[in-house]
C-alpha cells in the first residue's frame, strides 16, 4: 500500500514536471531554470529545486520537494530519478517573461528496485518563467501550488 501511494505521488510529480521545469539560471536562456530544476530533482536536492523558483513561491516549493524526497527515502532501498533526453522550447519571450514547454524526454524513477518510466513533454502545457534579480526563474501559480502541495 505504501509503495502504491509513493508511485502515485511520483506520477503526479512527473505530470507536473511535464508542464514545467525550473531552476535559477542566468543569461538570456529562459529554459535554463527548467534544466536546473530537473537536474535538482534528479539529485533529490530540494534546495536547488526551490532556488529555481521565484521568491514568491520558493519556500513552498522547497517544502514540497523535501516532503516528496522524504517519501522516496521512506520507501526503502535506493531511490533514483533520471531525466533523459529532455528537450524544451521557449515561447512568447520578452525581456522579462517567457513560457517554457517540455517537448520530449523521459523521467526514469527507481524506488526499491522498481523502475517506472514517464514520458515528459506536453506542448499544450506551458510554464511561466520571469527574470528576477537578473536571473530566469519559474514563477507560475499552478506550478507553485502543485509543487508546494506534496
Amino acid at each position: 500500500m505504501k509503495f502504491r501511494l509513493l508511485m502515485l505521488t511520483i506520477m503526479v510529480l512527473s505530470l507536473v514536471l511535464t508542464a514545467c521545469g525550473g531552476g535559477g539560471g542566468d543569461g538570456d536562456d529562459p529554459s535554463k531554470p527548467v534544466k536546473d530544476f530537473f537536474d535538482a530533482v534528479a539529485k533529490l536536492d530540494a534546495d536547488k529545486a526551490g532556488n529555481a523558483v521565484c521568491s514568491q513561491y520558493r519556500e513552498d516549493v522547497k517544502a514540497g520537494m523535501e516532503m516528496l524526497f522524504g517519501l522516496l527515502a521512506m520507501a526503502g532501498g535506493e531511490a533514483k530519478i533520471e531525466i533523459v533526453d529532455l528537450k524544451m522550447k521557449v515561447e512568447d519571450k520578452t525581456d522579462n517573461e517567457a513560457y517554457v514547454v517540455a517537448t520530449s524526454g523521459k523521467m526514469k524513477i527507481t524506488v526499491a528496485g522498481e523502475v517506472q518510466e514517464e514520458e515528459l513533454g506536453d506542448p499544450s502545457e506551458r510554464l511561466k518563467v520571469i527574470k528576477e534579480d537578473g536571473k530566469w526563474v519559474i514563477c507560475d501559480d499552478a506550478f507553485a501550488s502543485d509543487m508546494g502541495g506534496f
